[in-house]
């Protein structure tokens, strides 16, 4: 297992952070983490746990397609994707709620708990 990507629920209406800027540079307030917010941050830190030390583990905005696309199509192609299907998975990846694997989207579109996340991932390795 080299990388994990945790991507988050959607956050607001705005841009905020990353390419895009942050919410008071666009002349917005911005708003507190919201519980969604706090139980995707919640997944990724057990996800971060559960890994070996040296994987990739990352906590992704799902509007942040400039780094999800070609890292996902990237990883995809590593784990044996045609280019056609690797063009697919990365643009699943970009779907609220996921979690992928070395390019594989092992859960899409579901609200985790982070025991359920730690459980999908393809082995397990003692607490960092």
């Amino acid at each position: 297992m080299k990388r994990v990507l945790v991507i988050g629920a959607w956050r607001s209406h705005v841009a905020g952070g990353c390419c895009a800027a942050s919410v008071e540079a666009l002349g917005e307030k911005a708003a507190p983490p919201d519980e969604e917010c706090s139980r995707w941050a919640a997944v990724y830190l057990a996800v971060k746990k559960a890994v070996p030390i040296g994987v990739d583990v990352q906590l992704v905005d799902p509007r942040n397609s400039l780094f999800l696309i070609p890292a996902v199509y990237r990883d995809a192609r590593r784990a044996g994707h045609h280019r056609i299907r690797a063009v697919a998975v990365a643009v699943r990846a970009t779907t609220p709620q996921t979690l992928v694997v070395d390019g594989v989207v092992v859960a899409r579109s579901v609200d985790l708990t982070p025991d359920q996340a730690v459980r999908l991932l393809p082995m397990h390795s003692p607490a960092r």
